[in-house]
């Protein structure tokens, strides 16, 4: 297993496009001091806002057009956390800032709906359809579809087409993995990204960091 991003996060939200706490400078600015040399902004899919009755705040276009790193070096980039909707394989690429620099692909309760028991066949179907648009499945052992993803088939064709997964740190620390199904997924994964998942700042000082002592106590 190979942790592609030793020194970066791929996965955030901010409160200016998302369910962040935090401007997309304050991240910015935190991602510098965490010791970042990349960081990805991946705040959800235009279905979740809606889902979730969260507001836009500002105008996607200052993020596309008009916003730089003034802060520090860190390299950013501006994707999306695109959602699983159907065990068709749909899915929504989507956000406020129309930039897809990288793209998770995760699957959220009331966002999908698909039916749970068949979420290993949409995982799968998406990936046929979609692989060279998705650059890493986000949260494939998250403890509210873990009942009935079959994590084994999903890693397998993810492995097939080349797209890594991810170990969320935020559900790892705050106890929403199913611990089976990580095992399993680490013990199978060719690629991995070990991303935060950072809702605020303390997040992205501490989820990490944790997650990487993790891999290391289990010998990975």
């Amino acid at each position: 297993m190979k942790i592609i991003n030793p020194n970066s996060d791929m996965h955030s939200h901010t409160f200016s496009y998302s369910d962040g706490l935090n401007s997309v400078d304050e991240m910015v600015i935190m991602a510098g001091r965490a010791g970042l040399k990349k960081f990805a902004i991946t705040d959800h899919s235009k279905s979740h806002l809606i889902r979730h009755d969260i507001v836009k705040k500002t105008s996607g276009s200052c993020v596309k057009f008009r916003w730089k790193n003034i802060h520090n070096d860190v390299n950013v980039v501006f994707g999306v956390e695109a959602d699983l909707i159907s065990e068709e394989g749909e899915v929504d690429f989507e956000n406020e800032y129309r930039m897809k620099d990288f793209v998770l692909l995760s699957a959220h309760r009331g966002v999908y709906k698909g039916e749970p028991r068949k979420i290993t066949d949409a995982y799968i179907s998406a990936l046929e359809k979609h692989h060279k648009e998705i650059d890493c499945i986000g949260h494939l052992c998250a403890k509210y579809f873990s009942e009935h993803v079959n994590v084994g088939r999903v890693v397998e064709v993810a492995n097939h087409f080349n797209v890594p997964v991810e170990l969320n740190c935020a559900n790892l620390v705050f106890g929403k993995t199913d611990m089976e199904k990580l095992e399993q997924m680490l013990g199978m994964v060719d690629r991995i990204y070990v991303n935060s998942d950072s809702h605020t700042l303390y997040d992205m000082m501490h989820l990490r960091i944790n997650g990487l002592k993790f891999l290391r106590a289990g010998g990975y």
